[in-house]
């Protein structure tokens, strides 16, 4: 009994403390990055009137002819292929499709950089990912795509053209494996959330994790099984060449 007594005692005392330190150090840090003072971020809080005041900033904002703050954003975070990786192996399980892992096809000593191969009933879809962050607007025909993030304009080599390549070096390893009759699509994935992509003439090859799982969700409801999955999948692993990595000395 003491013993809970003394626990709930030390819980009383903390807790103030806790929520003291938030105040004093965090509170001013998050004021700062919303552009507000101490008062106007803790009224906030309690009030609700972000979304109003936000509103104003922003009428200010027009009115000045200033540009619009942006949030700074990183490319390539390391663990979201890994979780696109996760998100498939589930839909994979969920639907019975075949999912190979890692797609490192290996032709004649070419290596593909396909992160996986998620395996229908009539295709085999190549995942080939992108870290880029900000807005992205695809460029015409063979030109360089457009990345802006953090006040920059950024070129990059279209991901259309970087597929191409990918599903010219798979497609030549699945025909001289024998597998000339499977279907191949490469598709490009920017996985990174803080990715919006500007790319009407490429949508259907080019897209967001949400817009893949949207477009697989779609292509097999309407599917017919030309062939099995996982028979296929299993030849698709006997291409891939797993790339060990180096050790640091």
């Amino acid at each position: 009994m003491d013993t809970f007594m003394n626990m709930d005692l030390s819980f009383k005392t903390i807790f103030p403390l806790i929520m003291a330190l938030v105040l004093i150090f965090l509170v001013p840090v998050m004021a700062s990055r919303q552009g507000m003072s101490y008062g106007e971020y803790v009224l906030s809080l309690f009030t609700g009137r972000k979304r109003h005041y936000d509103a104003l900033e922003e009428e200010k904002r027009i009115r000045s002819g200033a540009k619009r703050k942006e949030r700074h954003l990183f490319n390539g975070k390391p663990n979201e292929m890994m979780q696109l990786l996760s998100t498939l192996l589930i839909f994979a399980r969920r639907n019975k499709l075949g999912l190979v892992y890692p797609g490192t096809v290996d032709n004649d000593g070419k290596i593909a950089s396909i992160m996986c191969f998620l395996v229908t009933g009539s295709k085999v879809y190549g995942i080939n990912c992108f870290g880029y962050a900000g807005v992205i607007n695809e460029g015409r025909g063979k030109k360089d795509w457009n990345q802006h993030i953090n006040y920059r304009d950024v070129s990059i080599q279209s991901p259309v053209i970087m597929d191409e390549v990918q599903y010219s070096l798979v497609r030549d390893a699945m025909d001289k494996a024998g597998m000339k009759e499977i279907p191949l699509e490469i598709k490009g994935v920017f996985t990174s959330r803080d990715a919006v992509l500007n790319n009407p003439d490429s949508r259907n090859d080019v897209m967001t994790v949400k817009g893949l799982l949207d477009y697989l969700r779609d292509t097999i409801k309407d599917e017919e099984e030309q062939f099995d999955p996982y028979a296929i999948a299993r030849q698709m692993k006997s291409l891939v060449k797993e790339i060990k990595p180096t050790k640091k000395r």
